[in-house]
């Protein structure tokens, strides 16, 4: 009887070796070779699994595993990059590097090529499942130690402001740095002062940056080491709000909610100060009032999904705070589900349409031809590119008011459709806005310009979410609960591992929770760290939630399963 033979596909296998000091590697036979024979030995091992040895040798003597700035690594990785080599063997673990942090990175490489990852003497082979795990559970508890020194971090942050200490950053305009320490810089200092003094004067900061403008004041300038020199630039209105809200000016340091009186001296005397901060507060509740009475719905009646269904401005609030939707007309009156129709977040649509709006104003040639204008000097033809500029800026600034006034004659329509948002433009709108250009409309007719933006929806609760391209579908916002979640997982797991509880069913009573919920949980402590970082810093697929991860059977230990199953590729 014949017996039948599995062949298994052809692995590529790469040997690192390396050695802490250049002693001994000029004897024939040295420490690099003897890491060599034994992974070679190892390899031929498991030539029936298919493994081959490739004939570059990758060996870095002297140098230390406690940095990558090694050239036969290095030369590994590219390879790697290339997608020539399937497996990595070394000798030990701390031949490849001594650093948890460098460790993480080299093996997310090698996850994003579907590279292993074999130690030969201490039976560590990522081509397994237990394999993953182990390296899963290594890269978890480095996760959790980066996190325990980030923290040691904040702690000592909050004590020395607590102090009054100022504990770096970028430098204030009105100070300089000595000795780490702020010191009042003489011209600066007048200038702060000029501001705060101006502002109380004129009562508006777009006003402020006018007269600030004129003036030619600059922010501060700053020399870098490899850049070259920074700063010099106008006075942004949100640098004017900065300035005038950081109380560093009135000696003081702020750390989160709380100021604390500083060890440097004062610009701005406390009068002065809180004045200021009276006014700015006048004009931010003045602006919150004109939110909740509804105008700030700047596409208020341009709305229309792909049945022709009109898109109405709503609003929800929960826990104090007001969210703004452009809602389906047939929902408001049916009060139907939303799967019968749409319901937007407003802020991230109107977004969506001025961005497009704003990039079509700066596009000369797009707004000569909408305007079918062909026969217009140098002159005239920059004069409308330079109103065209103009208008955009005013769309950029933000205000919700006038852009509102700026955005309505430049639009017919916008319709909404799964796959696509079709803006279609005013040309008289536009002629109009930019002011100056005669147009014989009478005898001129012009075809619509339609601005097309592909998208994709995304549901994420009971609203949709419109993503732009792959590139971006993220939420750009933190998800508490998802990161409670994942702390959670982490708990557990540290728990457990340290021997602080011996079981589940010990956990679970510890922590008055349900045991399922615990075994539930645990696999999210194997989380790649890319997709740890991406939720602790609100950069997940928008439909991955806290409810969607927590119901999430059958995780996968191996990192790119992961990402694929989650939606992070």
């Amino acid at each position: 009887m014949s017996r039948s033979v599995i062949k298994h596909p052809k692995q590529r296998v790469a040997i690192y070796t390396r050695k802490s000091t250049e002693e001994g590697l000029e004897q024939e036979f040295n420490s690099l070779d003897a890491q060599r024979e034994a992974c070679e030995a190892y390899i031929t091992s498991q030539r029936e699994l298919g493994w081959a040895g490739i004939a570059e040798h990758y060996d870095d003597g002297g140098l230390s595993g406690g940095n990558l700035d090694r050239p036969a690594l290095n030369r590994l990785l590219d390879h790697i990059e290339a997608r020539r080599i399937d497996i990595v063997v070394v000798y030990k673990i701390d031949r490849l590097t001594r650093s948890l942090s460098d460790f993480s990175r080299i093996v997310d490489t090698f996850d994003r090529h579907s590279v292993s990852f074999v130690s030969v003497t201490q039976q560590f082979n990522t081509a397994t499942s237990m394999g993953r795990l182990t390296l899963n559970m290594l890269l978890s508890f480095a996760q959790f130690e980066r996190e325990v020194t980030a923290e040691r971090i904040r702690d000592k942050i909050a004590a020395s402001k607590k102090k009054g200490m100022w504990m770096g950053g970028l430098v204030p305009l009105g100070y300089d740095a000595v000795d780490r320490k702020l010191v009042p810089n003489t011209t600066e200092a007048a200038t702060v002062r000029w501001l705060f003094e101006t502002y109380v004067e004129l009562g508006s900061v777009r006003e402020l940056k006018k007269a600030a403008d004129e003036r030619g004041i600059v922010s501060k300038r700053r020399e870098r080491s490899k850049s070259g020199q920074s700063g010099g630039n106008p006075l942004s209105r949100g640098l004017l709000y900065r300035i005038l809200s950081n109380p560093i000016y009135m000696g003081c340091i702020r750390h989160r909610e709380t100021i604390y009186q500083g060890q440097h001296e004062a610009i701005i005397d406390t009068t002065l100060f809180q004045r200021v901060g009276s006014l700015l507060e006048n004009k931010a509740s003045s602006r919150r009032v004109q939110e909740n009475n509804g105008r700030q719905h700047i596409l208020n009646g341009l709305l229309f999904d792909e049945s022709g269904d009109r898109l109405s401005p709503s609003h929800a609030s929960k826990n104090g705070k007001r969210y703004r939707y452009y809602i389906s007309h047939r929902l408001m009156q049916t009060h139907r589900r939303d799967k019968d129709g749409w319901r937007l977040p407003a802020k991230q649509i109107e977004a969506i349409i001025v961005s497009e709006i704003v990039k079509h104003l700066q596009d000369a040639t797009a707004i000569l031809g909408q305007l079918g204008i062909s026969d217009r000097t140098a002159h005239q033809i920059d004069t409308i590119a330079a109103s065209g500029q103009k208008l955009a800026s005013e769309l950029e600034d933000g205000d919700q008011a006038l852009c509102q006034k700026a955005l309505a004659p430049l639009i017919d329509k916008i319709t909404i459709k799964p796959d696509e948002i079709n803006i279609q433009t005013s040309a008289k709108g536009l002629a109009a806005a930019l002011g100056g250009i005669k147009i014989d409309w009478e005898t001129t007719e012009l075809q619509p310009v339609i601005l097309c933006i592909p998208i994709v929806l995304r549901r994420r609760g009971v609203e949709n979410k419109i993503i732009l391209n792959k590139q971006s579908e993220t939420i750009g916002e933190v998800d508490g609960n998802l990161v409670t979640l994942i702390s959670q997982a982490f708990s557990y797991m540290d728990q457990l591992t340290s021997g602080k509880a011996e079981s589940i069913s010990d956990l679970a009573k510890a922590t008055q929770s349900d045991p399922t919920t615990i075994s539930r949980l645990l696999p999210l402590a194997y989380l790649a760290p890319d997709i740890v970082e991406a939720i602790l810093t609100g950069q997940q697929p928008v439909d991955l939630t806290a409810t969607s991860l927590s119901r999430a059977s059958n995780l996968p230990t191996h990192w790119a399963d992961q990402r694929s199953r989650l939606g992070f590729v």
